[in-house]
């Protein structure tokens, strides 16, 4: 998936209790995990993450993510890349 949309109501909701680094880290997370679209891999998080914001990835993967034997998985993440999917299954057939 090469494309989202960014709702600024929710993104602020979803956000607004978190520290500028950790917004940063959330975004990061988010755009890789997208991207693939799949679980993030620990040796792909230590090594993209700078080690001095070590405390706010931790926080964010708390907060967001759950850890898997696939990785660290984000359910809201795994619905946006369902519904982009079927959307494109849509205009696809049409």
């Amino acid at each position: 998936m090469h494309y989202y949309t960014h709702n600024i109501g929710d993104f602020s909701l979803q956000t607004r209790f978190l520290n500028p680094e950790e917004i940063g880290v959330y975004v990061l997370l988010r755009d890789q995990y997208i991207a693939t679209e799949a679980p993030l891999q620990s040796s792909w998080i230590a090594l993209a993450m700078h080690p001095q914001c070590k405390s706010s990835v931790e926080r964010v993967l708390a907060l967001f993510f759950t850890e898997t034997e696939s990785g660290w998985t984000c359910s809201a993440f795994e619905n946006l890349i369902k519904e982009y999917k079927e959307e494109s299954d849509k205009k696809r057939v049409n």
